[in-house]
């Protein structure tokens, strides 16, 4: 028995451990339940191999003294198992030597180490697979019958030592009988070298690497689509692509196809197949590498061509192993390896630009177009004949996704049960210009019944975290979507939040954060267009409600500030009993005078001398059909200094349903503290963790009520400029 010895497969010199809840549901476990800023421990991880044994063992940073062991029995398994909302982070299973088991949470600093794991784990079980199969065929050949070359007793053999005769040396090469001269006659020229590298006996052309200037090109010449022209490709880079593309033919990546074109090497295509129990499911999702000339010692671009809901069609994908990012590239990196790092990453969660984040229906939808979609691809078409046949195949037979066909039936089923159907009335509305176009599939019940818009700022992360652990908890079941049941008719009212945040013009190191929050929570609207200041918060509030009507199905909208705590599940109850499809609900001002000088100046107000009536922007509630109205005419509306006197323009002239509430205490500063309020405007971090502690362990939302200015009911009897009149020592909120 051959000896076994330790190799290192991996070495991180920082890895983070947390302690982690229990599993809440069978979906798998969120990095973001973690109390990811407090790690229980900080230390070295090393992944060792033993023979076919792969433990992975954390050590402190100083000594190496050991502080854990995670014996790793196959990859995927229970013994790592990566989180559902995050690339960065693990569960892993820690055994002793008396076999007890215990699961803490393991994360890095980069994602790029967690790659590097992924890849390890990968490379060792590829190995394991392959010293068993040979193992395996050992011992067939040894089962069977073998060949017997000793002699046996009377056996005689014979040697003939004599000397060659004529017919058995090599042949010389004839004289011809024409005039020669007695001069042999020279060979002919060998055949001319290709200029083209033939991987697959059948050319295949791409529109968009002038594949007709590659076939007439001198050898290693090549269209660069990275440089956008003609580049002589390094011989390196040219043998290092083929001997990558003999290991995926001979190893190739599950579920995963990749080949090169046949008239250009830089470019690649590849079809992920989508991965079983995902929302990905029976997609085949076609995209292509774009290699440098100097490969391997500058990263490829990476696109997808297929719809996936996750990634943006032909755009170049920021990856951790893309040209994007070349400080972490690492040219020890094949081609496999890229493609078993896309496919994790598009399994994921992770934030980046070319990605975004959609419903799992959304990514279904997107699965069953795949096949058609494909089937118009040329190149798709050329250069994975067999799987262009299979999907033809499918179709003819029928048998395109009908198991994804039922799940979806039953999964809209049960959001549109019988008793939600009576409680939840949509109507089919078009409040908007002879120009827009009404969808019919607006009028079905929406995924959301409320959709929380949270105007925020990139620097504001610790109002944002604030909010996540105190009033976005209340009643939570989930990170940024939850439902809270009704006692009086057992409905489930599903709701979600995002933060608005502009991000353009920022610096590289908040933009960084920002992209690192999101892949936390992925909960932030980017809007990377927008300079986030405050002349722009017209536009801003312009192009959120824009954006959200495009992405999420909702029937209310409730805009609040940063800076507002809102009562959710008491916020909730009085939503349901005053739900009207024009409504617009909020702390309601009719009487306003525009400002002409100070930081509110307003300069384009003309129309009066007063603002038309508006709801208060500490935090409205808009009905998707006037939200649709704002987005389908989002070109025609004039921004103004005030975004909710915006708003309240935009609207004015509709047959809008307004609902004046002294409950939103939404004024530019508070008036106090009231246990009826539902939202209350103007709070600190400090106040906001105290009201949330007040609600938890009291039912309330005060220690002590207080008033520090007073309210009003608006009078609709009266001129809007007489509406709104604050009685002292009145019991309004």
């Amino acid at each position: 028995m051959s000896e076994e010895y330790e190799s290192v497969c991996l070495v991180k010199p920082e890895v983070f451990i947390y302690q982690i809840p229990p599993l809440a549901n069978n979906r798998g476990y969120r990095a973001a339940d973690w109390k990811l800023d407090e790690p229980n421990w900080t230390g070295r991880m090393r992944l060792v191999s033993v023979g076919k044994k792969l433990e992975l063992r954390l050590e402190d940073k100083t000594t190496g003294q050991l502080f854990a062991n995670c014996p790793v029995d196959q990859y995927p398994g229970v013994s790592i198992e990566p989180v559902i909302d995050s690339s960065r982070y693990f569960v892993i299973r820690l055994k002793n030597d008396n076999g007890q088991v215990a699961f803490v949470g393991m994360g890095f600093r980069d994602r790029g180490d967690s790659f590097d794991l992924n890849v390890a784990l990968q490379d060792h079980f590829k190995y394991v697979e392959k010293v068993n199969k040979m193992e395996k065929d050992e011992e067939l050949h040894n089962e069977g019958p073998k060949l017997d070359l000793s002699f046996k007793e009377g056996q005689t053999i014979t040697i003939n030592l004599g000397k060659k005769s004529s017919s058995t040396s090599r042949p010389r090469p004839q004289q011809h009988s024409s005039n020669t001269n007695g001069v042999i006659p020279l060979l002919p020229p060998p055949p001319a070298s290709k200029s083209v590298v033939n991987l697959r006996p059948r050319p295949v052309q791409h529109t968009e690497t002038n594949s007709v200037q590659a076939q007439n090109a001198p050898k290693n010449l090549f269209f660069s689509f990275i440089d956008g022209k003609m580049v002589i490709v390094s011989t390196t880079a040219v043998a290092r692509l083929k001997r990558d593309y003999a290991r995926l033919l001979k190893d190739p990546v599950p579920l995963v196809e990749a080949s090169p074109l046949h008239s250009n090497i830089l470019e690649w295509h590849y079809v992920i197949r989508g991965a079983p129990s995902t929302p990905y499911e029976g997609g085949l999702y076609h995209g292509k590498l774009c290699f440098p000339p100097n490969f391997p010692f500058r990263p490829p671009s990476i696109f997808m061509m297929t719809p996936s809901g996750r990634f943006r069609t032909n755009t170049r994908l920021c990856l951790s192993f893309t040209d994007f990012h070349p400080d972490m590239w690492n040219p020890s990196w094949t081609v496999s390896t890229i493609l078993i790092g896309l496919q994790s990453f598009m399994n994921g969660f992770d934030p980046g630009v070319g990605s975004f984040l959609s419903s799992d229906v959304e990514k279904r939808k997107f699965a069953r177009e795949s096949w058609q979609f494909n089937l118009k691809d040329r190149v798709f078409c050329e250069l994975f004949e067999h799987l262009a046949d299979e999907i033809r195949e499918k179709l003819a037979r029928g048998e395109q996704n009908v198991e994804e066909e039922k799940a979806l039936q039953e999964e809209s089923d049960f959001r549109l049960s019988a008793k939600r159907s009576n409680t939840l009335k949509i109507h089919q509305l078009c409040t908007c210009v002879d120009a827009c176009e009404v969808e019919v599939n607006k009028s079905k019940l929406p995924m959301t019944y409320l959709l929380v818009a949270i105007m925020s700022h990139a620097n504001n992360s610790v109002e944002r975290t604030i909010i996540r652990d105190t009033w976005l908890k209340l009643s939570s079941k989930g990170n940024h979507l939850f439902s809270i049941m009704e006692l009086q008719t057992e409905s489930v009212l599903t709701v979600r939040h995002v933060f608005a945040v502009g991000t353009k013009n920022l610096p590289p190191n908040t933009m960084e954060h920002i992209e690192e929050e999101q892949g936390l929570y992925g909960d932030l609207l980017l809007l990377d267009t927008l300079v986030d200041t405050y002349a722009n918060l017209s536009r801003k509030t312009l192009w959120t409600i824009d954006a959200l009507c495009k992405k999420y199905d909702f029937k209310f909208l409730l805009k609040v500030d940063s800076d507002s705590f809102v009562r959710l599940g008491s916020f909730l109850q009085e939503l349901r009993s005053i739900e009207h499809p024009y409504l617009y609900w909020g702390f309601l001002d009719g009487r306003a005078r525009p400002r002409r000088k100070g930081k509110w100046a307003e300069k384009e107000w003309v129309i009066c001398d007063r603002y038309l009536p508006y709801q208060l922007g500490g935090g409205y509630v808009l009905a998707y059909s006037l939200a649709d109205f704002i987005s389908r005419n989002k070109d025609l509306l004039k921004l103004y200094r005030n975004e909710d006197v915006s708003v309240g323009a935009w609207l004015a002239g509709l047959n809008v349903k307004y609902v004046h509430d002294p409950r939103f205490d939404t004024e530019f500063r508070s008036r106090g503290c009231s246990n009826e309020y539902l939202i209350t405007h103007k709070q600190s971090v400090e106040v906001m963790e105290q009201l949330y502690r007040n609600i938890v362990k009291h039912g309330r939302l005060c220690e002590t009520e207080f008033r520090t200015r007073p309210s009003y009911v608006y009078d609709w009897s009266v001129p809007p400029s007489l509406c709104c009149v604050r009685k002292n020592g009145s019991s309004i909120p």
